[in-house]
């Protein structure tokens, strides 16, 4: 696996605030599309903003991000 170069300041167009106690550094990224949507268990509708957490430990069964390489475009999977 390669690392991509991450956001930068100049790449946020909204900003959020939250009451969250977070390890590293968050951000919310906004779902669009329907692929984290399921009829059963952890759905994630589009619309949605979901808070990332960057000093957390990925484990089995969490949340994990990943930034596209050839866009400037975000994917996340459960």
């Amino acid at each position: 696996m390669r690392a991509v170069e991450a956001y930068s300041l100049k790449d946020i167009d909204h900003w959020l605030e939250s009451d969250a106690h977070i390890q590293g550094n968050g951000f919310w990224l906004y779902v669009e599309g329907d692929s984290m949507t399921a009829p059963l268990g952890l759905s994630i509708p589009e619309g949605t903003y979901v808070l990332f957490d960057t000093g957390r430990e990925a484990v089995n069964g969490s949340l994990v991000i990943a930034k596209l390489e050839d866009s400037n475009e975000a994917t996340f999977k459960s």
